[in-house]
């Protein structure tokens, strides 16, 4: 049935978190986790409304905290929502232009998910920050063991480069070239986001 991904205890436990009310975030997933997840889900009907609030696309960058195609589609057709990153290393190689990027996991997951079921999935807090607290979290994360090549080498990530130079995501994404951003959108700025909360939790 396309779920042998899921022991019995994870089909129990969707299963349970779905009569809860409870959404499904897949951006931890293996996978083939995600896939046996969404599958399950769609094979027993089950009223939940599944969403990666962190992932960006893997056929646009192979890193494995990214969502193949199959995958972003599936969340869609479930009625769900994808949060596009900013962090660098999980939208490309660190000589990449950072916002460029950006557009390009956006248009992509626009292109195979719908404009309305996508939007910034930030991953990291650093629109309520002062400049020391942002120093302080970044040099904490670079901080982090991880295999060379793979992460330490983006820190300072890129937002906090926006930050010092004053500008905002949204400023920057409408100063780039037209070309790059078909996908300009309000829903990607929040908007789909509480319409995915609005029809997926439970009415108060």
């Amino acid at each position: 049935k396309g779920t042998d991904a899921l022991t019995e205890k994870g089909k129990q436990l969707i299963q349970w978190m779905a009569e809860c009310g409870i959404i499904l975030d897949l951006s931890h997933a293996g996978h083939e986790t995600a896939r046996g997840a969404l599958n399950f889900i769609s094979e027993e009907q089950l009223p939940m409304k599944p969403m990666a609030s962190h992932s960006g696309c893997y056929s646009i960058f192979p890193h494995k905290r990214n969502l193949l195609d199959d995958t972003l589609k599936k969340i869609a057709d479930l009625d769900g929502f994808i949060g596009i990153p900013l962090k660098h290393y999980f939208l490309g190689t660190y000589d990449s232009v950072y916002l460029d990027e950006f557009a390009r996991h956006v248009a992509h997951a626009f292109s195979v998910a719908g404009k309305d079921r996508v939007g910034i999935g930030s991953d990291c807090v650093h629109q309520n920050m002062t400049m020391d607290q942002a120093r302080l979290c970044f040099g904490r994360t670079a901080e982090t063991p991880e295999e060379p090549g793979r992460f330490g080498e983006y820190f300072p990530d890129r937002p906090l480069e926006l930050m010092e130079k004053g500008d905002r995501l949204f400023d920057a994404l409408t100063q780039l070239d037209s070309r790059q951003t078909p996908f300009f959108d309000p829903g990607l700025f929040g908007l789909n986001f509480k319409e995915f909360l609005k029809r997926s939790l439970p009415e108060a």
